[in-house]
C-alpha cells in the first residue's frame, strides 16, 4: 500500500510567485506529485474564473459559496490522488482565498458560517500551508507587465487595496498556522525553504 501524501497549499496575491514556485518544485522533487489550482479547472472553477475576468455576473452571496463549491467539487479527485501516494501541491485553497478575498464583499462572520460549514462537510485543510509575501509595489509592477490583468475586475492597479490584500494573508498564515515566504527571495531559494518546512 502507498504511503499517503502531504497536501500543500500556496497562497499569496496575484503575481507573488506561486505558480513559478509550484512548477519548480514539480521539477525538483522526487515524490509523485500532482499539480492542481484553484479555482479549479472543473465546471465551478471555470464559472468562478468567468466572473473573475468579468465574462459571467454572479450575485455576491452567490460567490461566496462558489468557492466552497469548488473545493468539494475536486475534493474526491483530491483524496483519491493523496491515498495514492501522490503529494498534491495546489495553487490556492478554495475557502482560505475565499477568506481573504470575500471581505471585500462580506463580514467576517458570514464568511466564517459557510467556510466552517464546507470544513464539515469534508473540505479538508492542508497538511503544510505557504503564504507567499512580496511588498505591494513589487506585486503592482509584476502585475502592471502581464497582459493577462488587464481585464480582471479587482482593482489591481490600486496600492492601498494590494496592501489591504497582503495583510489578510499575513492574518490568514496566522489563523492557520501557515509558514510565510519571501516571495522576493530566488525561487531555488524557496524551492529550499518548502522542502525543509513542509519535509518533502
Amino acid at each position: 500500500m502507498s504511503k499517503r501524501g502531504k497536501y500543500i497549499v500556496f497562497e499569496g496575491g496575484d503575481c507573488s510567485g506561486k505558480t513559478t514556485l509550484i512548477a519548480e518544485l514539480v521539477c525538483d522533487l522526487p515524490a509523485p506529485l500532482k499539480a492542481r489550482r484553484f479555482p479549479s479547472d472543473g465546471d465551478v472553477g471555470t464559472v468562478i474564473r468567468e466572473a473573475l475576468m468579468g465574462k459571467r455576473s454572479i450575485e455576491k452571496k452567490a460567490f461566496l459559496y462558489l468557492f466552497a463549491a469548488d473545493g468539494l467539487q475536486e475534493e474526491v479527485a483530491i483524496e483519491r490522488e493523496l491515498a495514492e501516494g501522490y503529494t498534491v501541491l495546489c495553487d490556492r485553497h478554495p475557502t482560505m482565498s475565499g477568506e481573504v478575498f470575500q471581505l471585500e464583499h462580506h463580514d467576517w462572520g458570514e464568511i466564517s458560517a459557510v467556510y466552517t460549514a464546507a470544513r464539515r462537510d469534508g473540505l479538508r485543510l492542508p497538511d503544510a500551508l505557504f503564504v507567499i509575501d512580496v511588498p505591494a509595489e513589487v506585486a503592482l509592477e509584476r502585475m502592471r507587465a502581464r497582459d493577462k490583468y488587464r481585464d480582471v475586475v479587482f482593482e489591481r492597479d490600486d496600492l492601498k487595496y494590494v496592501c489591504s490584500l497582503r495583510e489578510r494573508y499575513r492574518s490568514l498564515a496566522q489563523r492557520h498556522g501557515g509558514h510565510v515566504l519571501d516571495g522576493t527571495k530566488p525561487t531555488a531559494e524557496l524551492v529550499k525553504d518548502v522542502r525543509r518546512l513542509a519535509d518533502l
